[in-house]
């Protein structure tokens, strides 16, 4: 009888054993292969949200509303910046490059910083009092978005503005997002209340019109890596392009997603709700389960650096990932 009770414990163990692995095919306790921890101070109240994050210099620097910014050499210990320049204004988003960081925001607000902690504000009107959504660096410059304005800057600090967008100059007229990539940049927005337009680059000063986009409302991100461009929006849709200028809709979009980041190897998007996914070619994505306190808020940016994506969200969220 004992010798029966030891041989039924045994198939028992390897029973969930199987079990274990077929439900976690990453190995690390989450699903697809990712986990994602929530960062225990991120410096900012829970009431603030964060919108933005780059990765340059050997850290992060991350900012938000209220001119809130941070920052981090490894994606988990962080420091608050003292003075942002933003004062109370919000930051929607900061890009690096040439050795330094280049920060934008709502009202035209914009700042550069060669650590990510000592910032200077940049004076001028090119933006006309628009916020500034969007900001990619290539080919030795800044090129930034907002409403129906782009504007390139070699430094962070004097910006010129583009004469012809391709978006229009109407009151719908919107420019969300911009990547840089494959020798070229790509700008991602709306040329009326219900119709999203792309656009494309070499140097950022002159814009083409990209074919007719397939997105029905709203395009929120666009990331390059691993030879293509992937674009996300509003209603659940993505695509994908080699060239930025002819798109293919994704066909089993896991998300509508805020936001998108490559780096090792993989695209990773966050959207509402802290959803995440991934995907090696950005054709194929696969959901991953996040950290419970992350269920609440919303993913608004994701970058790769120091081996590990950070994202950022609502409620002073910030999460990293251990693979």
């Amino acid at each position: 009888m004992k010798r029966k009770n030891v041989l039924l414990l045994g198939l028992l163990v390897v029973i969930l054993a199987f079990l274990l692995v077929a439900c976690d095919p990453g190995g690390d306790g989450s699903s697809g292969g990712m986990t994602w921890i929530a960062v225990a101070d991120s410096t900012f109240e829970e009431y603030i949200d964060i919108r933005s994050i780059a990765y340059g210099n050997g850290r992060f620097v991350v900012g938000g509303q209220q001119g809130r910014m941070a920052w981090s050499t490894d994606g988990v210990s962080w420091t608050a910046v003292a003075d942002s320049t933003f004062d109370y204004t919000s930051i929607f988003d900061i890009a690096y490059g040439n050795g330094r960081f280049v920060a934008g925001g709502a009202g035209s607000a914009r700042a550069w910083s060669t650590d990510g902690v000592n910032w200077t504000e940049v004076d001028g009107t090119t933006f006309e009092g628009y916020h500034i959504n969007s900001i990619a660096y290539g080919n030795d410059r800044f090129v930034a978005g907002g409403g129906d304005i782009i504007a390139w800057s070699t430094n962070g600090a004097s910006w010129t503005k583009v004469e012809n967008t391709t978006f229009g100059t109407n009151f719908y007229s919107h420019i969300s997002s911009i990547a840089y990539g494959n020798g070229r940049f790509v700008a991602g927005g709306n040329i009326s209340n219900d119709i999203t337009h792309m656009a494309w680059s070499t140097d950022g000063v002159n814009w083409n019109a990209g074919a007719d986009s397939i997105f029905d409302y709203g395009i929120n991100d666009i990331a390059y890596g691993n030879g293509i461009f992937v674009a996300s929006g509003d209603s659940g849709k993505m695509a994908w392009s080699t060239d930025g200028v002819s798109w293919t809709a994704v066909a089993d979009s896991p998300l509508g997603t805020h936001s998108i980041a490559y780096g090792n190897d993989r695209f990773v998007a966050g959207a509402a709700w802290g959803a995440m996914a991934w995907s090696t070619n950005g054709v194929n994505w696969t959901r991953t389960e996040v950290s419970e306190l992350l269920y609440f808020v919303g993913v608004y940016d994701i970058a790769y650096g120091n081996n590990r994506f950070v994202a950022v969200g609502g409620r002073g969220t910030i999460a990293y990932s251990l693979n």
